[in-house]
C-alpha cells in the first residue's frame, strides 16, 4: 500500500473535472440487451450466441441500487471510475416493465431431464469441503 503524503488527499483537486453521468443512462445500460456468447441452448442442444435483458415483472415498494463504479483494467487490476452519478428523488421505471414473450422471441422448453442430477455428492468433494472447514450437512 502506498501512503498519502501530508499534502495529498483523497479528494480530487479543484482543477480536476469529474464527469456527471445521468442515473437514467445507468438504468438504460443495465436494462439494455446483452449478448451471451457460447451459451448452451437446451432446445438446440448446441452452443451459440443468445441475447438477454433484465426487466421488472412487478415494481418493488423500495428499490436498492448499487452503483458499480469499478472496472477491470487491461492489466486485470480493479480501477475506480471517477464520475458523479446524481440519483433523482423519484424514478419512472415504466419503460423497464416486462412485456411478456415478444414476437421475435422463442420460449425455451421446460427442462424435464433429471438424468444429470446426482442424488449423492462425490466423496472427494465432501472431503475437500470438510478440510476447508465446512460441515458435512
Amino acid at each position: 500500500r502506498q501512503r498519502l503524503n501530508e499534502n495529498e488527499s483523497k479528494q480530487p483537486n479543484e482543477d480536476q473535472v469529474i464527469p456527471n453521468v445521468p442515473f437514467d443512462a445507468c438504468l438504460k445500460e443495465f436494462f439494455s440487451e446483452e449478448i451471451v456468447e457460447d451459451w448452451f441452448s437446451p432446445a438446440l442442444k448446441s452452443k451459440g450466441n443468445a441475447s438477454k435483458r433484465n426487466s421488472f415483472n412487478s415494481f418493488p415498494k423500495y428499490l436498492a441500487v448499487q452503483l458499480n463504479r469499478f472496472y477491470m483494467d487491461v492489466d486485470w487490476t480493479s480501477k475506480k471510475l471517477e464520475v458523479m452519478v446524481e440519483v433523482p428523488e423519484e424514478l419512472d421505471l415504466r419503460e423497464f416493465r416486462a412485456r411478456g414473450l415478444q414476437s421475435d422471441e422463442v420460449e425455451l422448453p421446460k427442462d424435464n431431464d433429471d438424468t444429470n442430477i446426482s442424488e449423492t455428492p462425490s466423496s472427494e468433494i465432501v472431503a475437500m469441503c470438510t478440510a476447508m472447514g465446512f460441515t458435512e450437512n
